[in-house]
């Protein structure tokens, strides 16, 4: 009987054992599964910041390609109206010696009346 008590004795502690054991994994596992979930979610959003920052990377190359147009049309205006002025200062020039031209020869012609006159 001793030997039968012993037994049984043990046979409770064996299995308070494996419940406590049982409990205690159960527990773990639920911990477990609530990161699981926690992490998973996290992943998520960054999946989702991730997507956000690619929209945002492909709209600001739209716009650095299109202000890159506006830069390359600005610098063509630019050129075209750089031209225009030297061409304009070029005929300014040319019709300002012109002018020194026909003044010295209007001068040289009030001279040679003067000294006509004087005659």
């Amino acid at each position: 009987q001793q030997s039968l008590g012993d037994g049984t004795d043990r046979l409770k502690k064996w299995e308070q054992m494996c419940e406590d054991w049982s409990s205690s994994n159960a527990e773990q596992i639920t911990k477990l599964v609530s990161e699981e979930t926690n992490a998973e979610e996290q992943k998520s959003a960054f999946c989702r910041q991730r997507e956000r920052v690619r929209e945002e990377k492909v709209r600001l190359e739209l716009e650095s390609k299109e202000l890159l147009i506006k830069i390359v049309e600005s610098e063509t205006t630019r050129n075209k109206l750089v031209r225009k002025r030297h061409k304009m200062e070029a005929c300014t020039d040319e019709r300002l010696y012109e002018h020194k031209i026909e003044k010295a020869k209007l001068l040289d012609l009030i001279q040679k009346i003067k000294i006509e006159l004087s005659r």
